[in-house]
């Protein structure tokens, strides 16, 4: 009987001591973790996160203290008129550009950024010099930004009634940086002095007549081995894609060969009145084939 106990009380202090050893496995901590070093100052030409005091319903925030995604945004976009919002982190960011101007006094204000039940009406007031008074003379580019809390409503933009309307951008969220352009017509890509396989992707985005965009593929001599078309938008900026592919050639064509050959991407419209090309830009490429 005293065999059993003290067996009993073997056994007891047997497990006692197991889950001591377990126990102190499972909370021993190991060498102390290197400190987490104190954040530093958050760079101010380029914030994170940044927060915004909505007063009165939006906020205009200075150019240094945006995002850069947000301020590479706005420098694409300068280059045109165009009133465009985009989404980003907690804010819907609103972004009017009055395009380029030939001398300083023009001036881009957002007034107000209303909700109604069918839409987020943004007002502006488009200021242009008074005839007469000095100015810069010097290209200018001038725009406004505001940020405001999200809406998955339409975005409006609301402009005097003596000025004409504001073009939006279609087919896309936001602009990308434009490589090449005059009047109505801005290219993303093929960006000039690039390679380009065959075929190769044309795109961008036009403000013309019928929306038209007219591009001729040419030897660096002027001689044409393609001439097509393409469609934009009219009123608005609307984004078009192409995809060209260049026909066959025979005889002594510099096509013939493989290896890589100097082109010329040609764009332009045509006028509506006399047919003559209008706005008319060039591209120099080199194909790969």
């Amino acid at each position: 009987m005293q065999s059993q106990k003290t067996g009993a009380r073997r056994l007891v202090l047997a497990l006692m001591l197991i889950a001591l050893l377990l126990a102190g496995c499972s909370t021993y901590p190991g060498p102390d973790p290197a400190p987490t070093p104190e954040p530093g100052p958050r760079d101010p030409a380029d914030p994170s996160k940044p927060t915004y005091e909505l007063n009165g319903g939006f906020a205009r925030p200075a150019y240094d203290t945006l995002p850069a995604e947000i301020r590479n945004w706005v420098d694409n976009s300068r280059q045109i008129m165009l009133g465009q919002s985009r989404l980003f982190g907690n804010y819907l960011y609103i972004l009017v550009t009055y395009g380029e101007k030939p001398t300083g006094g023009h001036e881009v204000r957002i007034t107000d950024v209303v909700e109604t039940p069918e839409a987020l009406v943004v007002k502006v007031d488009l200021v242009d010099p008074p005839p007469g008074q000095p100015v810069t003379q010097a290209l200018t580019y001038p725009y406004d930004l505001v940020v405001t809390a999200p809406t998955e409503k339409e975005v409006r933009f609301d402009v005097a009634a003596e000025w004409p309307v504001i073009p939006t951008l279609l087919g896309i969220d936001h602009l990308p940086p434009i490589a090449a352009g005059r009047g109505g017509v801005r290219v993303f890509a093929p960006a000039p002095d690039s390679t380009v396989p065959d075929p190769f992707c044309f795109r961008g985005i036009a403000n013309t007549f019928e929306g038209t965009v007219n591009y001729r593929v040419e030897t660096r001599d002027g001689k044409p081995l393609l001439e097509h078309f393409t469609t934009g938008a009219m009123g608005d900026w609307g984004y078009f894609r192409e995809i060209v592919e260049l026909p066959e050639q025979k005889g002594d064509s510099p096509l013939e060969e493989r290896g890589t050959v100097p082109l010329l991407l040609r764009v332009f419209t045509y006028s509506a009145e006399d047919g003559s090309m209008q706005g008319e830009f060039e591209i120099p490429l080199t194909l790969r084939r």
